[in-house]
C-alpha cells in the first residue's frame, strides 16, 4: 500500500486533526483549499478497496507545514506494526 493510500474512516480522523489544529488557515481568505478532504480522491484502482489517495495538485497549494503535519499523521496511520 502506498504511504499516501488511506481508509475513508483514516481521512477522516485526518482531516479533523488537521483541520483542528489548523482551523485559522482553513478558514482564512488566503486558503486556497476549504478542506483537507478536497487532497484527496479515490483513484480507479482502488475503488474496490475504497482507498484514497493525495491528489498531488491540489496538496500542494497547501502551506509546507499543513503538508508535513498531513504526511505524518497518514504516516501514523497506515503503520504496520
Amino acid at each position: 500500500m502506498e504511504t499516501n493510500t488511506i481508509t475513508k474512516e483514516q481521512l477522516n480522523k485526518l482531516v479533523d486533526k488537521i483541520e483542528a489544529e489548523f482551523h485559522e488557515y482553513f478558514t482564512s481568505d488566503e486558503s486556497q483549499v476549504g478542506s483537507l478532504h478536497e487532497c484527496f480522491y479515490t483513484p480507479e484502482i482502488y475503488k474496490e478497496e475504497g482507498l484514497l489517495t493525495l491528489d498531488q495538485g491540489v496538496f500542494h497549494k497547501l502551506p509546507k507545514n499543513i503538508q508535513e503535519k498531513t504526511h505524518e499523521l497518514i504516516a501514523e496511520f497506515t503503520k504496520v506494526d
